[in-house]
């Protein structure tokens, strides 16, 4: 596959239609800038809690460093060392469980969506 600015992920997945720009106002709980990985992972989880969401992106969602991706979701653990210098035991321990937590749930949407 070519690698090009937009990523591999959205060549496999083919020609989408953008969403018209954004025009006058518009009311949301919550409104989230950028539509790579993180934002749509933010946006996804929002609206499962019943939050109304606005989710702005200035190209395609997905496109850049997201697009990019290997397919790769790591947790901090090999960082640990350097967590801990910089943040302490107790803090860097707390970051190192949550990133397990969230490359868990990341596989369990997967395969729930059959990703």
């Amino acid at each position: 596959m070519k690698h090009d600015a937009h990523g591999w992920w959205l060549a496999e997945a083919g020609p989408v239609a953008p969403a018209p720009p954004l025009r006058g106002d518009l009311r949301a709980d919550v409104a989230i800038v950028g539509g790579g990985y993180a934002g749509l992972w933010t946006a996804w989880q929002l609206l499962q809690r019943g939050a109304s969401v606005a989710l702005l992106e200035a190209d395609v969602c997905g496109h850049g460093p997201s697009g990019r991706n290997g397919g790769f979701a790591e947790t901090l653990w090999t960082n640990l060392p350097d967590l801990v210098e910089r943040f302490g035991p107790e803090r860097a321990l707390a970051a190192a469980r949550a990133s397990e937590d969230s490359v868990a749930q990341i596989g369990a949407w997967c395969e729930a969506q059959g990703v």
